[in-house]
């Protein structure tokens, strides 16, 4: 935090037209930018413990051109959940820390400017973002089911599915749209999203011989839902149909 707060300082003296104010919501540190015109941007970050970094040969039918060597830096978080847990004994909650997964995110992201059937995904990913946001101010239990990291980590599976472990024909952001729909039903439906960086065996194809493919617990994304909310959110599909109709092609039966 010391590191922060002397950055932000320095950054005052050299911006002094700009405004800098900190916030902590563990286990992230906001950073509010007001600029001189009253544009406001926000900035996230979160402290952690470097912890080494591994290279790793991503084949080229993940990347679409030739075999490409990547760094990959890691990072151990504290668990800040584990704060107030009554099932961990209070001695034992600072020491328990969380391997980031940040760095192939990171890649991820930089996989999804390969191709265009991965930037179509990516477009309908943030076409969903919006309906959702607007499900969010209609109170509908999927809108609140389903948050942003949510929404990446289908975004993922769907690339995983569609473009490395198959080859599907994506020819725009409507086939994507509904690629999108068919995969919300299917984790509401089952109640069960997985994580996609933590337990996935396919991520073998993407990051071979890494030290991620260690972890293989599966975590479902939906578990600290409300019960109830998770099984009325699919009573919340219908809405984001209506919102969405025309803007999608239909697969697997959807209509």
């Amino acid at each position: 935090m010391k590191t922060i707060d002397k950055a932000l300082v320095d950054l005052q003296k050299e911006l002094p037209g700009v405004e800098f104010q900190r916030r902590e919501h563990p286990p992230s540190v906001n950073i509010q930018v007001t600029y001189p015109d009253g544009n406001v941007v926000n900035y996230d970050i979160v402290p952690g413990k470097y912890t080494g970094t591994e290279q790793i040969r991503i084949p080229s039918g993940v990347t679409g051109t030739k075999d490409t060597l990547v760094e990959f830096p890691s990072f151990a978080l504290p668990k800040y959940d584990n704060k107030n847990n009554p099932r961990i004994n209070s001695d034992d909650r600072e020491l328990i820390w969380r391997s980031c997964t940040s760095s192939y995110e990171r890649y991820m992201a930089d996989l999804c400017r390969s191709s265009p059937e991965r930037q179509y995904i990516m477009t309908a990913n943030c076409i969903i973002k919006s309906v959702i946001k607007t499900l969010q101010e209609e109170q509908n239990p999927l809108g609140n089911l389903i948050n942003s990291y949510d929404l990446k980590t289908i975004a993922y599976h769907i690339i995983m599915d569609k473009t490395i472990l198959s080859s599907m024909k994506i020819t725009g952001v409507k086939d994507a749209l509904g690629l999108h729909v068919t995969y919300i039903r299917k984790y509401v439906s089952e109640r069960f999203l997985p994580d996609f960086f933590l337990g996935n065996k396919d991520l073998v194809k993407i990051f071979p011989g890494s030290k991620i493919l260690e972890n293989r617990r599966q975590l479902n994304l939906f578990w600290k839902a409300n019960p109830r909310l998770l099984l009325a959110a699919i009573n919340g599909l219908k809405r984001l149909l209506e919102i969405l109709e025309g803007c999608f092609t239909c697969t697997n039966g959807l209509s």
